[in-house]
């Protein structure tokens, strides 16, 4: 939301915003925008809609006798957002999935200049962006996190709150909030409570979480049972590993 905020301030009409939860991102730009903008959104089923009140009667203006199904073709939806009000903001979603589209490079290129004089914004959706050449000067590239800790363990003690069960105390809401880093905010509210009964299995949590990582190609949990007991010799090592282990500020993966 902040660099959003940024980029408004200076009228940048193209976004694109990695993210791997972009309802999370929309609602979290809309939440703030819904009483100041008109906020419209583009999927490739639904097509291009108004999200707010402010944005519902310019929207019949810009359709005019167009039927709303027309819009659901890419480079004919962005063509039509250039009669969008002003100051408006157009979420375009899975963009990542068009941009080997010549006409939807081209659409995108043609709102610059009139989005840029009105205050416009369309900010593109996609988990991950590669822009063609053509756009690489224009769009510009932010990445939106993953929920952090502070937001992890308010994802926790909902889903607690919506169980009607009492919160847990410090060191149990650790343990939950490490079995879902990494999560985006939807897969971790959704895991964490298909694992809540009267309490939170931390077990089956991090089983969930193992088979979302390794449905990445490349990526796999380590199972085996060594330890550092197992190891002969190089105490010195073993030693700083146990320190950086039972440290405050410790690590929490360890990859290979």
């Amino acid at each position: 939301l902040d660099q959003v905020r940024a980029a408004r301030r200076v009228s940048t009409p193209l976004m694109a915003v990695e993210t791997a939860d972009p309802a999370a991102t929309i609602e979290s730009v809309g939440e703030y925008y819904k009483e100041k903008v008109p906020l419209y959104q583009w999927d490739c089923v639904r097509g291009l809609r108004a999200l707010n009140a402010m944005a519902v009667e310019p929207w019949k203006d810009v359709l005019g006798e167009t039927e709303q199904s027309v819009t659901i073709n890419a480079a004919e939806a962005l063509a039509l957002m250039e009669r969008l009000p002003e100051q408006a903001i157009v979420f375009h979603l899975n963009s990542h999935l068009f941009l080997a589209e010549p006409t939807v490079v081209q659409a995108i290129w043609n709102l610059r200049d009139p989005f840029k004089g009105s205050r416009r914004t369309l900010i593109l959706l996609g988990t991950i962006f590669k822009l063609p050449a053509e756009l690489q000067q224009d769009v510009m590239v932010v990445d939106e996190p993953l929920p952090n800790e502070k937001q992890l363990i308010g994802i926790v003690e909902g889903c607690y709150e919506a169980a009607q069960l009492k919160v847990p105390k410090e060191a149990e809401l650790t343990k939950a909030v490490d079995a879902i880093r990494g999560l985006a905010a939807f897969p971790a509210e959704q895991e964490t409570a298909m694992c809540l009964t009267d309490k939170l299995d931390i077990g089956r949590l991090w089983e969930r979480k193992r088979k979302i990582i390794e449905s990445t190609e490349g990526l796999k949990i380590y199972r085996g049972g060594e330890t550092l007991k197992d190891i002969g010799g190089l105490a010195s090592l073993r030693e700083h590993v146990e320190l950086l282990k039972n440290a405050k500020d410790r690590a929490l993966a360890i990859v290979f």
